[in-house]
C-alpha cells in the first residue's frame, strides 16, 4: 500500500523539473559562490553564514551537495526535494502504522482483522494526504525551501526513535541520544523545529501515557532537548532581527499580531479543508489587526475547538493532542514575533498539518472499515484530485514571471512587493515596458523601497530617458544612501546628460560608500578621463584592475588612458594583460596597434593589424570553414 502514496507523489513533482530558480533562490543558490564546491572557504560560509538572517547550514550542505553532482542548472535542487519529499511521505506511513501499533484504538467488536484494516488503511489515506496535498507544492517545488523537507525528515524520525526510546522506559541511552543527535540535525535544516520538546511531552500524555509532573528523572529527560531549543530560538531570533526581517511593535501593534495569529490558525486549517487560490505570498493588510466580523469569528472558532477538544480529553485524547500538535508548530510562525511581510505562507503547514491529517485519516478509515465500505475507491478518487491540483499549482512556481503574477491575480493591489518582485521578474526576461508597468503599480501601493527605484531607473536608463532615470536614482538613495548600485546609475544618467561635475559627484560618492567595488573606481575613472584629467584617471582605473585583474575591460579602460595620457610602453602592457585575458578579441590587438604605431614600432603595429583581421575574418567564416587568427 505505500507503493502508491510514494509513486503517485513522485510522478505529481515530475514537472517541477522544469522549473526555473525563483525568488530566493537566485541570490541565495544560482547566485552564490559559498555553495559552489567545499573549499575551505567555502566550507567555512556554510557552516557561520547568516545569510537573509537564516542560519541552516545542514540544508545549504546539500545546496553544494547539488552543485557538486548537477552543476549551477535547478534540475538537481528540485530532484532533490521531490526525492525528500518522497521519503517523507512514506515516513508518515510508518509511523503512523507504529502510532497504532502503541496504541491500538481497537473498534467495538474487537476484531484483529478489521483492526488491522483501519492500521493500513490509515497509514495509506495519510500519506496520501501528506504527499499529494496542493498546500505542499511549495515546500517542494520551491527549491530554496529545502530546508523544510530536510527539518521534516529529521524532527519524524526523532519521533519515530523517541517513541522507540519511551516504549523501555527510559533505559535505552542509546536511543535518547539518537533522538538528540536528530533533534540538532533538525535544528541545523530549519529552526522552527524547536517546537520538538514541547511535542515529545504531547506524546508521552497520548499515545504513550508517561506523562509524569512529579517524575524528577523525566524533566531531565527533557532538560537537553529544551536547552537546544532555547539557544536556536536565540541564535534565529537574533539573526533575523540583524537582517531587518522581525518588524517592531511600532510597525504593528501587540493587538493587530494576535488577530492576525487567530485568522492564520483560521487560514491554514481553510486551506487544508479546500487548498484552491494557493499563493506563494499572501500580503499582511491592515484588516488583519482589526475586530472585524471575521477575526472575530476567527477568534471563536479556535476557542471553540480548543474548549471542545479539552471537553473530549478523556474519552478521545488523541483529537486534543492532534490539535495541540498543530498548535504548537505553526506558533512559531503566527506572527505575534512577526517576521517579514508575509501573513502567512503555505509552507508553513508542511509540518504542522500532519497530525490534522493523520486524525482525519483514521477517522475517515474507521468510517469506512466499520460499514465494510471499500477503502481503496475514495484513496484512488482523493490520488486524483490531488495529484492534478498539485500539478497544476507546480505550473505557478515555472519561473518568476508566472509565480508573481499568480501573487498578484490572487492579491491585486495589496502589496508593493509583490508588484516590485513582478517588475523584476519581466526585467529579467527583457520584458520593459510590463516591469516599468509593474515597478509604477508598486510605487503606488507603498511602502516603497529602494530597490524598485533603483531597477526603474535602470530600465529607464536601457530606454534613454536619463532625466527620469535620474529622478529615480536619487529617490532611491533618499531610501538608502548606501545603495552604490543607484550611485553608479546616476553617475551613467549624468554621463549622458552631459552635466560631467554631477556624474563626478555620483562616482565620488560611490567609491566613498564602498570602497571595496572595482566599479565604482571605473565610474571615477570614467569621470576624470571625461573631463580630461588622465592623471587621476589613470589612478582610479589601475585601483580597479587591482580588485578585479580578471575584468578585461578594467585593463582596456586602464591602456586607452595611457593613451591619452601619451605613456604608450604602459598603454601596450596594460593591452597585452587584456589579451592575455581574451586572446581573440579583434579590437583589442588593433588598439594596441595604436600606441606601437606611436612610437615608430612600425612592424608590430602592422602584426597587431594583421591578428586582428585574421581573428575578425575567422568569426565571420562560415561554419566548416577554418582560419588560422595567427599568421607567422
Amino acid at each position: 500500500m505505500l507503493l502508491l502514496p510514494v509513486i503517485l507523489t513522485f510522478v505529481a513533482y515530475l514537472p517541477s523539473l522544469g522549473n526555473e530558480f525563483v525568488w530566493d533562490d537566485v541570490h541565495s543558490i544560482k547566485d552564490n559562490p559559498n555553495l559552489q564546491g567545499f573549499s575551505s572557504e567555502n566550507f567555512r560560509w556554510i557552516l557561520t553564514s547568516f545569510l537573509d538572517g537564516n542560519w541552516m547550514p545542514l540544508t545549504r550542505f546539500t545546496f553544494a551537495l547539488d552543485y557538486l553532482w548537477g552543476g549551477a542548472g535547478p534540475k538537481a535542487y528540485h530532484f532533490t526535494n521531490m526525492i525528500l519529499h518522497c521519503l517523507n511521505t512514506a515516513l508518515v506511513y510508518f509511523l503512523v502504522l507504529k502510532l497504532f501499533r502503541i496504541c491500538p484504538d481497537s473498534d467495538k467488536e474487537g476484531d484483529p482483522e478489521r483492526e488491522l484494516r483501519i492500521r493500513k488503511g490509515s497509514a495509506l489515506l495519510s500519506a496520501i494526504f501528506f504527499g499529494l496535498h496542493p498546500t505542499r507544492v511549495e515546500s517542494v517545488a520551491w527549491a530554496f525551501e529545502r530546508s523544510n523537507l530536510l527539518c521534516f525528515l529529521f524532527y519524524f524520525t526523532a519521533i519515530s526513535v523517541y517513541f522507540d526510546f519511551a516504549q523501555g522506559l527510559g533505559s535505552k541511552p542509546r536511543e535518547y541520544f539518537l533522538c538528540l543527535f536528530l533533534f540538532a540535525m533538525a535544528l541545523l535544516s530549519k529552526p522552527l523545529s524547536v517546537t520538538l520538546p514541547v511535542v515529545l511531552i504531547l506524546f508521552d500524555y497520548w499515545p504513550l501515557k508517561r506523562f509524569s509532573p512529579g517524575l524528577k528523572k523525566y524533566w531531565l529527560e527533557k532538560a537537553t532537548f529544551v536547552a537546544m531549543a532555547v539557544i536556536s530560538s536565540f541564535v534565529a531570533f537574533t539573526s533575523q532581527n540583524d537582517a531587518g526581517a522581525v518588524a517592531a511593535l511600532s510597525e504593528m501593534s501587540l493587538r493587530e499580531r494576535i488577530l492576525n495569529a487567530f485568522h492564520s490558525v483560521v487560514f491554514y486549517l481553510w486551506k487544508l479543508i479546500l487548498p484552491l487560490n494557493l499563493s506563494a505570498f499572501y500580503p499582511v493588510t491592515r484588516e488583519l489587526g482589526k475586530f472585524t466580523p471575521a477575526n472575530i469569528l476567527a477568534i471563536i472558532l479556535v476557542l471553540g475547538v480548543s474548549v471542545l477538544c479539552l471537553i473530549r480529553l478523556g474519552k478521545d485524547p488523541k483529537l486534543a493532542v492532534a490539535w495541540a500538535f498543530f498548535l504548537v508548530t505553526l506558533s512559531p510562525v503566527l506572527g505575534i514575533v512577526q517576521v517579514g511581510s508575509q501573513a502567512a505562507a503555505d509552507r508553513y503547514l508542511y509540518l504542522p498539518a500532519t497530525a490534522l491529517m493523520i486524525l482525519a485519516s483514521s477517522y475517515i478509515t474507521r468510517g469506512i472499515v466499520r460499514r465494510d465500505w471499500p477503502l481503496l475507491p475514495l484513496a484512488t478518487l482523493l490520488s486524483i484530485v490531488y495529484l492534478f491540483v498539485s500539478i497544476y499549482q507546480i505550473g505557478f512556481w515555472k519561473n518568476a514571471v508566472t509565480l508573481w503574477e499568480r501573487v498578484v491575480e490572487i492579491s491585486p493591489g495589496l502589496s508593493g512587493m509583490a508588484y516590485s518582485n513582478l517588475g523584476m521578474a519581466y526585467q529579467e526576461k527583457g520584458m520593459t515596458e510590463e516591469a516599468l508597468a509593474a515597478y509604477d503599480q508598486a510605487i503606488a501601493i507603498g511602502p516603497v523601497k529602494a530597490a524598485t527605484r533603483e531597477e526603474k531607473g535602470t530600465l529607464l536608463v536601457q530606454k534613454g530617458q536619463f532625466e527620469k532615470a535620474a529622478e529615480e536614482f536619487k529617490a532611491a538613495l533618499a531610501l538608502d544612501p548606501r545603495r552604490t548600485r543607484s550611485q553608479r546609475g546616476l553617475f551613467v544618467a549624468y554621463q549622458q546628460l552631459g552635466r560631467t561635475e554631477d556624474a563626478l559627484k555620483a562616482a565620488e560618492d560611490a567609491v566613498k560608500t564602498d570602497p571595496s567595488v572595482a566599479e565604482n573606481y571605473t565610474c571615477l575613472g570614467a569621470s576624470y578621463f571625461k573631463l580630461g584629467q588622465y592623471g587621476p584617471a589613470i589612478e582610479n582605473f589601475r585601483k580597479a584592475v587591482s580588485l578585479d585583474p580578471q575584468n578585461l575591460s578594467y585593463w582596456a579602460n586602464l591602456a586607452s588612458t595611457y593613451v591619452s595620457a601619451k605613456k604608450y610602453w604602459e598603454a601596450i602592457q596594460a593591452y597585452q594583460s587584456a589579451i592575455a585575458l581574451n586572446n581573440r578579441d579583434a579590437g583589442l590587438y588593433r588598439d594596441l596597434a595604436k600606441p606601437y604605431e606611436k612610437l615608430g614600432k612600425s612592424d608590430l603595429a602592422r602584426q597587431c593589424i594583421q591578428k586582428a583581421d585574421s581573428l575578425a575574418a575567422a568569426q565571420a567564416a562560415p561554419p566548416g570553414e577554418t582560419i588560422n587568427p595567427f599568421p607567422n
